[in-house]
This record gives C-alpha cells, structure tokens and sequence, in this order.
C-alpha cells in the first residue's frame, strides 16, 4: 500500500497546465434527437404525475368505501419520476441535449 500511495503523490507533483482539453460539441443533426428527447422526458414526466393523481383519487375512493388498496397504486407512479428524473439527469451530462 505504501507503493501506491508514492505513486499518487508523484501523479500528484506532475504539472498538469499544459495539457490539451476536449473542447464538447454535439455532432451534426443531433438537435432533432435532442427534441425528440426532450418531447419524451416531459411526455413520461406528465404521465406519471397524472398516474400519481390517479392512484391517489384511487386510495381515497377505496378508505371512503372501507375496503383496502395496496399502495402500489402510488409507489409505482413515484418510483417512475424518480427513475426518470434520473435519465434527465444523465442526458444533461452530454453537450447538446
């Protein structure tokens, strides 16, 4: 282990100013996909927020009547956002989406 912290600490004293870095471009028509993306993130966003609602109206029609409703009604909804939440979150780390 003390062999590889010799090796971070010399990596560490290396200048680093002159190296060259990447400038990020989109390549050519990548607008149309960004779009296309775009349109889909808030088309999945929308329908889990309107599935969210109906499960909601849902699990409270069900507790007036009395009867019980798995809460899945909800969670599935929910977990949708966040996974898509996450795909947003991805795709804005590449240029031009």
């Amino acid at each position: 282990m003390h062999l590889v912290a010799q090796f971070v600490q010399i990596l560490l004293e290396l200048p680093m100013d002159g190296l060259p870095g990447p400038r990020p471009t989109a390549p050519p028509g990548s607008d149309r996909i960004a779009a296309v993306l775009g349109w889909l993130m808030w088309s999945v966003g929308a329908l889990c927020v309107l599935m969210a609602v109906a499960g909601s109206a849902r699990l409270a029609a069900a507790h007036r009547r009395g009867e019980r409703v798995g809460y899945g009604a909800v969670g599935i909804p929910i977990i949708g956002l966040i996974l898509a939440t996450l795909a947003a979150c991805i795709l804005t780390l590449f240029p031009g989406a």
